[in-house]
């Protein structure tokens, strides 16, 4: 296994009259100690990728005991909610003591849907095995409408937000999306969002404006389209337009400052001559 040892050294003072800053310093050595007979330290590097495309699955070991492998080769198996889909092997090597290499396998997402799948790579090395586990997705040209904003106020330019998520890994260069507003069957308006990128699986937020100064409250029919790399995704619902909040005149704040503020003085100044009373001595008769 791996050790630590600490080396410190200090400097030595002279035999000089007075004081003196000495400095010091601490060294870390590590020592790997290889383990008796045949042993690997493994790790599974899966990419992800989208369907129809192929990658390969690399597998870095290293021996790490004292006496050499002769034969080690893994077994991978692919995963769609615990259920095997597809199982194939790697070629077959060797290891020298201390010896590191990387054994390769293709992996194929031909007849894959977009999703979350996992890999488990067994490694065999002369009688003995080890398993790893990763989880990789698998992706397609589909971007999601995730949310919207489903409440505005009339008579106002409103902030419609839409959030959106990429199931594709690549990026998309150009996207953006329409939105229109109708209310029994008949549109009452309708605009679009700026182009923006999207990054593999990215989420994230676009907006566009919507004028409802000739809105008035109700609920209303919308429709988004986003539009992609010559595809279309497209969800309905509705939202609701409510009445604009009734603002108080800067006259009435006044007022209402003032009549607040009289009151409190007048509590203030009662409160205080009833102390003033409280403390006047009686006339005894």
């Amino acid at each position: 296994g791996l050790h630590h040892l600490n080396v410190n050294g200090a400097e030595v003072p002279t035999a000089t009259s007075g004081m003196a800053a000495l400095s010091s310093i601490t060294a870390t050595i590590r020592v790997f100690v290889p383990y008796e007979g045949k042993h690997i330290e493994a790790t599974l590097e899966v990419p992800n990728l989208n369907i129809n495309e192929q990658k390969p699955i690399n597998i870095h070991v290293k021996s790490i005991g004292t006496e050499p492998i002769s034969e080690l080769y893994a077994n991978i198996r692919i995963l769609d909610n615990e259920k095997e889909i597809k199982r194939f092997e790697s070629k077959k090597t060797s290891l020298n003591q201390g010896e590191s290499k990387t054994i390769e396998a293709l992996l194929s997402a031909i007849g894959f849907k977009q999703g979350i799948y996992k890999a488990e790579a067994v490694i065999f090395f002369d009688g003995q095995e080890k398993i790893l586990e990763k989880e990789f997705l698998v992706g397609d040209l589909i971007v999601d409408i995730l949310n919207y904003t489903d409440t505005l106020i009339e008579k106002r330019i409103n902030k419609f937000y839409i959030t959106i998520e990429s199931k594709w890994n690549n990026k998309i260069e150009t996207i953006f999306a329409e939105v229109s507003l109708s209310q029994q069957n008949k549109e009452i308006l309708s605009t679009s969002t700026s182009s923006t990128q999207l990054e593999p699986w990215e989420t994230k937020k676009i907006e566009a404006f919507l004028d409802l100064y000739k809105i008035n409250a109700g609920e209303y029919d919308i429709k988004i389209i986003l539009n992609y790399a010559e595809k279309q995704s497209i969800k309905t619902g509705k939202t609701l337009v409510v009445e604009e909040p009734k603002e108080i005149s800067t006259l009435a704040t006044i007022i209402i400052i003032i009549v607040l503020l009289t009151s409190l003085a007048w509590y203030l100044l009662i409160k205080k001559q009833k102390r003033k009373n409280a403390k006047k001595p009686k006339n005894n008769r």
